[in-house]
């Protein structure tokens, strides 16, 4: 039985994670029993355009062999405006969260609210993946 051990080098916040397809922004704990993760952010951030398209871009998303992107949870737009607010516009940033069946929720890197609004209204969108070591059991709705 092979016993060894992959050791990987400790990444660095606002770095690229080699060959994950982005830059790493945060650590994640895991809901519902689904297991802590590294927030990995795609570099390409979109204009703006109404929820839907948002979500069908982000899900379209190639990087380094990765295509699991999809627009950041409510949490994970919160870690990104403390640990890389830089990188974003002074805007609103759709999450991938609908608030029932007309709205959703979005992230001002502006002044940090987040709110609800129409799904059918223009904000900017960035593209986010999970990474961890074990094969993700994830149970949230994005």
């Amino acid at each position: 039985m092979d016993t060894a051990v992959r050791t990987i080098a400790r990444p660095q916040f606002g770095k690229p994670l080699a060959g994950e397809g982005g830059t790493f922004e945060a650590v994640m704990k895991g809901e519902l029993g689904a297991p802590d993760y590294l927030l990995i952010l795609h570099q390409e951030h979109r204009d703006p355009a109404p929820w839907k398209e948002q979500m069908a871009w982000a899900k379209k998303l190639d990087a380094d062999g990765h295509r699991d992107f999809r627009l950041p949870t409510r949490r994970e737009l919160h870690a990104l405006i403390a640990n890389a607010k830089e990188k974003f516009n002074n805007n609103w940033y759709w999450s991938c969260e609908p608030d029932g069946s007309d709205y959703a929720w979005y992230q001002s890197f502006n002044n940090g609210n987040q709110n609800y609004n129409h799904q059918d209204n223009n904000n900017r969108a960035c593209a986010v993946r999970r990474w961890h070591r074990h094969e993700c059991t994830c149970r949230t709705p994005c």
